[in-house]
């Protein structure tokens, strides 16, 4: 192809926390006064917090007081369907992954947070905070919230990918919400690291409150995987884990929960994989977004290690668990979201022949991703594309840079292509060198990190 060609491109990778106002119309009228109760003590928790949802305790970082001061990152209505449009038009992105978890201010209150999904079991926000929550609450609101977000992505069908919350503590509730989801447009599951979400509610549920969830070689889960296999929903994993302890509370406590979240977020890699899910469902498929660094191919080697060893240990166990060696469950059933992939991160890829599995994204609206907030200056997402792409095979870049994220998702190839047509960018855009001299000197993201590692 000539480089005036459009090239797709996806990201596995954006947010979105509607405020509990634009979330009441959705709920059932038999749970409205417990909604209400419910958007009370948020704001009540909210007010104590200091007003400023989960970024409270990153004031005193330099660039998060400018931030502040700016208010452009927070003063955006993310859950405006027509901004994430524009947005993603802006950004030459055609299609993305909507996963819950941002802040933003609520344009009826002024007020900043991460809103929760209402009832959400052991919800990282800051505002949330439940406890004695019911099942019936709890399920309630992944319902409302699944509505609302199908209403969201309903506005351009097939551009923007939303993740249905299915409430896993009732596994034939969950199977209804997962087909549901699918006749409603949404195309893939949020699905926590074992131990994220813990239930806490006061009614029974389908297994002991014993903090844990079943293990993934329990039957409890068969039906649920296989209805994902038959709808072609992917689970999807977002990076990020609760704080276990000690617990931290200054100024290290913000790199200890981002140094700790691959290895804790990615046990659902090793637990999928070790429980034998793939050799129950070995049509599933698996996404675990948020990836730095390289992670990936270190944990593959690692889980390969234990299943080839022949000395006393688990590797003889191991292979009577499981069919074949770790690393092929990852290359046939498992993809990676690299949020602004590094250079080094694509390079390692092509090297170990896995860019059929990684998908690159734009983290919007989160600071640190490959976005600016001013739409009046050239954006900064495909600069970062560039940066990372350039001079690289273009099948492989094609692939993830947006074809695996099509691919992953079942999205419509050629509706996304007259996306691109219409939106950019071209091939030569990304395959050529980057135009670092045009990323604005106010840009606090990472997009442009080059050593390899998680940061830099």
């Amino acid at each position: 192809m000539g480089t005036s060609d459009p090239m797709v491109i996806g990201s596995c990778d954006s947010h979105v926390s509607p405020p509990l106002s634009y979330l009441r119309p959705y709920c059932e009228r038999r749970f409205l006064d417990d909604f209400d109760a419910y958007a009370k003590g948020v704001d009540e928790r909210l007010e104590k917090a200091g007003g400023l949802g989960t970024f409270a305790n990153r004031a005193r970082d330099e660039n998060f007081e400018e931030m502040h001061r700016r208010r452009e990152y927070l003063r955006v209505d993310y859950s405006d369907p027509q901004l994430r449009i524009d947005r993603m038009n802006h950004e030459r992105i055609a299609a993305e992954v909507v996963f819950h978890g941002t802040a933003q201010e609520d344009p009826q209150t002024g007020k900043v947070a991460s809103w929760p999904i209402p009832w959400q079991p052991g919800d990282r926000s800051l505002v949330s905070g439940e406890s004695g929550t019911t099942a019936d609450l709890a399920t309630a609101g992944r319902r409302l919230y699944n509505r609302w977000l199908a209403d969201l992505c309903a506005i351009e069908p097939g551009r923007m990918v939303g993740l249905i919350h299915a409430p896993i503590w009732d596994m034939d509730e969950a199977v209804a919400q997962l087909r549901w989801a699918k006749e409603n447009g949404l195309k893939g599951v949020n699905f926590p690291a074992p131990g994220s979400f813990i239930p806490a509610f006061d009614g029974p549920l389908n297994w002991a409150l014993d903090a844990q969830y079943p293990s993934y070689e329990s039957e409890y889960w068969d039906p649920f995987f296989a209805t994902c296999v038959d709808l072609n929903m992917p689970l999807t994993t977002h990076v990020g884990h609760p704080i276990l302890p000690p617990y931290f509370t200054g100024p290290a406590a913000f790199a200890v929960t981002v140094f700790e979240q691959m290895p804790l977020s990615g046990r659902n890699l090793w637990h999928l994989i070790f429980g034998g899910v793939f050799d129950r469902h070995p049509d599933l498929k698996f996404v675990i977004t948020e990836v730095l660094g390289q992670w990936i191919t270190y944990t593959m080697d690692n889980m390969d290690s234990i299943f080839h060893s022949t000395q006393v240990g688990p590797g003889s166990l191991l292979r009577q668990a499981i069919e074949k060696p770790p690393s092929e469950y990852v290359r046939s059933n498992v993809f990676f979201g690299a949020s602004f992939m590094s250079r080094p991160e694509a390079l390692d890829a092509i090297e170990h022949d896995l860019t059929g599995n990684l998908m690159w994204g734009s983290d919007w609206p989160h600071p640190e991703g490959t976005w600016y907030p001013d739409m009046a200056i050239d954006p900064v997402s495909p600069i970062s594309l560039a940066n990372t792409f350039h001079d690289l095979p273009e099948d492989a870049v094609r692939a993830m840079a947006g074809g695996n994220l099509i691919k992953v998702y079942d999205l419509d190839e050629a509706l996304l292509a007259k996306v691109a047509e219409r939106i950019g960018p071209s091939v030569g855009d990304i395959l050529g060198a980057p135009a670092l001299e045009k990323v604005p000197a106010g840009y606090l993201g990472q997009g442009f990190r080059d050593a390899g590692g998680m940061f830099v």
